[in-house]
């Protein structure tokens, strides 16, 4: 688990959840490449182990921080826009949503 930790330092938790992911995914390939069949107590029985997470995490790249602020949209890096006014503080009228 340490090393899972190190190595995903600087991923969120969307990032994190990726990659967890595509772990499951890279275990149910090698158990179909291996001549797993659909067998319900055999999938049941296949593991995750530490190389699908260290492949995982090889395929799946952290965001940016400023990709990730990108999405979310304009002022909210800088300051919040008031949610009525558009101005970069809020009006009277919606100060409670920022206390």
């Amino acid at each position: 688990m340490d090393k899972l930790a190190k190595d995903t330092e600087n991923f969120s938790g969307a990032d994190i959840a990726a990659v967890c992911n595509e772990a499951v995914m890279l275990s149910i390939r090698d158990y179909v490449s291996n001549g797993g069949t659909d067998n319900a107590e055999k999938i049941k029985k296949n593991k995750i182990s530490m190389k699908h997470f260290q492949r995982a995490i090889e395929k799946v790249r952290p965001r940016k921080t400023g990709e990730v602020l990108g999405a979310v949209g304009p002022k909210m890096a800088g300051g919040r826009r008031g949610k009525l006014t558009g101005k970069t503080k809020p009006s009277p009228e919606d100060e409670e949503m920022y206390v």
